[in-house]
């Protein structure tokens, strides 16, 4: 990075020229991996150490898979966090998606998705772990340390039509996190997700722990193209 700025490029710059961001956001999940990133790092404070983002930088077919692996302790407990995000237009579909998502790695299928996602994590490790942090990930990978739990962090972003309305009537923004807290827990999320667990076709998932990271959105498309263009204003530069 030091040579970089000595020839005068901006590395910043350079990372989003080389980035594959599409012209039309609409449909790109890496804007709702990166923030699904940001929750888990940030909230939970379990380090990543693979990410889809990078698995599909090479020009095969786009991996399936979870949105990004993590590992660390949460709740006092070593953890492999298998995540995902979705941004849909409506509440529903995002919720009801992200469960499908999860679902897949503990159906009949389970372990051999979980064992493909270990080995596909173990060839595009984050290049900032140390050697130890490295030799723990692989004995994880290898199936010789099975000593974790499993979470699932999800996010999910999706319209509200209340969300207009309580923006311009807010005067602060402390009032308007009040304001969209309170809107939330009356929203029937929770009681959806409950409803949706005790389902035969999601009740595998009740032994895990699912964490939600909701965001409520005035209009989704508008803000995957505002985000994408602060994170990429070079697009076309």
């Amino acid at each position: 990075m030091e040579e970089m700025f000595e020839e005068g490029t901006w590395p910043f710059k350079e990372a989003q020229k080389r980035s594959d961001f599409t012209d039309d956001p609409s449909n790109d999940g890496k804007l709702g991996e990166l923030i699904l990133f940001l929750f888990v790092d940030a909230v939970l404070d379990i380090p990543m150490v693979s990410h889809k983002i990078a698995w599909t930088q090479e020009p095969v077919q786009e991996v399936k898979g979870s949105d990004g692996l993590f590992y660390g302790i949460y709740d006092g407990k070593e953890s492999l966090a298998l995540s995902e995000s979705k941004i849909h237009k409506r509440r529903h579909d995002a919720l009801r998606n992200s469960l499908e998502s999860i679902k897949r790695f503990h159906d009949h299928r389970g372990n051999t998705k979980t064992n493909h996602e270990l080995n596909v994590a173990a060839k595009n490790l984050s290049s900032n772990l140390s050697e130890a942090k490295i030799q723990k990930l692989m004995d994880l990978f290898t199936g010789r340390d099975t000593s974790y739990q499993q979470i699932h962090p999800i996010f999910a972003a999706y319209n509200e039509s209340w969300m207009l309305d309580i923006q311009a009537e807010s005067d602060d923004e402390e009032e308007l996190r009040e304001r969209v807290t309170s809107e939330l827990r009356d929203s029937g999320v929770k009681q959806y997700l409950i409803n949706k667990l005790n389902e035969d076709e999601y009740q595998s998932l009740k032994k895990y722990q699912l964490i939600f990271f909701l965001l409520p959105l005035e209009d989704v498309d508008s803000f995957r193209k505002e985000l994408q263009h602060a994170i990429y204003p070079f697009k076309n530069s």
